[in-house]
């Protein structure tokens, strides 16, 4: 019997990533699908994709060349023969950056949550692994209280922007450390923030000590760096931080790191906890998580702003994007409607 296949196209590394990502560093391919399903398996389209500065490191340690850049997506089902994932149904699939996908390990299929009056695409934002990464890091490593002082770096950046909503609806003072104007107006303005700190043209460590003279007891970090060092070394005795990324330091050699082991002795004296966290430990608690969101957001404590790329063949565009600091909020790619 003769197999019937489809074209399909996808987004491979054209070289190991070293150094600063640029578009040289990926290529556009196409792949001959098979399209006749097995028992079990479904055939899912791309609605949007996502993309994230984890990524960049990931593509240095566990890609090669020729191998596919990985994200999560919105697909919609196209074909199934799985009842739990219905033709024309929505999709969470964590398959990478490509257009069609026959879907045989579910494990890498989520049903879409209920997203009400939410655009649908904020199901890869603050109501996605964004959320989670945000909500867990700041609620179970960094602990805060009501009347804590809270920093939070990249705070116009997805993860960082909910971050700090989810400390100010704890009752925290909440400082947000961004790299531009419209990124410090957005995040107090909009987003309610108490103070905004402009680390390109700020004396950072003469803002922190205006906006936090008591010290800071949760500092959340997406940065990295001196940056984060800085911040360290203004926390108060007995603070908590969780590092949950460092995109000043992506294009480093991880083994020979040129900034931030400064750090240490303040980490000493002042008696610090300091954990870096990985959100895949906390996919267990997803439903939970994902309910104390969608809680905020109709409470109105919790709100988002999206980048919007449109066409497949952005996606190198928009995850270049992440790291030159032009974007509020999310980004992510819409491949269709």
């Amino acid at each position: 019997m003769t197999s019937t296949s489809t074209k399909c196209q996808k987004w491979v590394l054209a070289k190991t990533m070293k150094g600063a990502a640029t578009l040289s560093h990926f290529r556009l391919e196409e792949e001959d699908l098979i399209t006749d399903l097995q028992d079990g398996e479904v055939l899912c389209e791309a609605v949007y994709i996502s993309v994230d500065p984890y990524m960049r490191p990931y593509a240095e340690r566990c890609l090669t060349e020729g191998s596919m850049m990985m994200a999560e997506q919105i697909a919609r089902v196209l074909q199934s023969k799985n009842p739990q994932f219905p033709a024309e149904s929505l999709v969470l699939a964590n398959v990478g950056w490509r257009t069609l996908t026959r879907v045989s390990d579910m494990t890498s299929l989520r049903q879409l949550p209920v997203m009400g009056d939410v655009p649908v695409s904020n199901a890869l934002g603050m109501l996605g692994l964004t959320g989670l990464t945000a909500y867990c890091g700041m609620t179970h490593v960094c602990k805060p209280k009501s009347g804590d002082t809270v920093v939070v770096t990249s705070a116009g950046g997805a993860v960082g922007s909910v971050a700090g909503q989810i400390a100010k609806a704890s009752g925290c003072k909440v400082i947000g450390i961004c790299g531009s104007d419209d990124k410090c107006r957005w995040i107090t303005q909009d987003l309610g923030m108490d103070a905004a700190i402009n680390y390109k043209t700020d004396d950072i460590n003469a803002k922190l000590q205006e906006t936090a003279p008591d010290g800071v007891n949760c500092f959340f970090d997406n940065v990295g760096g001196d940056l984060a060092g800085a911040v360290i070394c203004h926390m108060s005795i007995g603070g908590r931080a969780a590092l949950c990324g460092a995109i000043s330091l992506y294009s480093d050699d991880i083994h020979h790191p040129s900034q931030g082991l400064s750090i240490f002795r303040a980490i000493v004296a002042k008696q610090l906890t300091v954990q870096g966290f990985n959100v895949l430990n906390w996919f267990s608690s997803w439903d939970v998580v994902y309910r104390a969101l969608y809680d905020l957001v109709t409470e109105g404590k919790l709100r988002s702003k999206e980048v919007i790329y449109e066409g497949f063949d952005k996606l190198p565009e928009a995850f270049l994007k992440l790291f030159q600091g032009g974007n509020l909020g999310k980004i992510v790619v819409k491949i269709q409607n």
